[in-house]
């Protein structure tokens, strides 16, 4: 998947990579959970386009899993005594999500008659990622943990 190339060099760079990805996540967490609220509401009996949409959603998260691992890992257990801790807390959300897919696929495969647990599973891991990346921009993804210029918060003054 990446290279050393396409490594991003600063704080600051691994900020704006891993955001942006972000932002493409939460475009397709939306499509997913609507999808599924249609089936777990009634309105469509069986979704293949629920099945492209959270097979894209899968490659697309398990390639941002991995980018989140090579660079952000590293950056987050230099960051500060925190550090180890926190990359400890984002292999265990990273465990959780791979697990959480791998359900809802062997659901998946499994065809019309358990539709509606994939529909669940989709619309719950939806709701999961969208709450988790909110949760880990806010904790792990800004200027005070990561930025290049931190601020030390024993030098701040209003």
């Amino acid at each position: 998947m990446g290279t050393e190339s396409d490594t991003p060099a600063t704080a600051d760079e691994i900020l704006e990579r891993v955001l942006a990805d972000h932002d493409v996540l939460r475009g397709m967490l939306v499509r997913v959970g609507v999808l599924a609220r249609h089936v777990l509401q009634g309105r469509v009996r069986f979704s293949d386009e629920l099945r492209e949409q959270f097979m894209m959603l899968d490659r697309r998260v398990r390639e941002h899993l991995e980018l989140e691992e090579r660079i952000l890992g590293p950056a987050l257990l230099a960051s500060d005594a925190w550090g180890p801790e926190r990359l400890e807390r984002l292999h265990e959300e990273h465990a959780r999500h791979r697990e959480i897919m791998t359900e809802a696929w062997c659901a998946g495969r499994q065809g019309e008659p358990n539709i509606l647990v994939f529909a669940l599973l989709a619309w719950g891991f939806a709701r999961m990622l969208r709450e988790d990346m909110a949760e880990e921009e806010r904790l792990s993804l800004n200027d005070r943990v990561l930025g290049d210029n931190p601020i030390d918060p024993y030098t701040e003054t209003d």
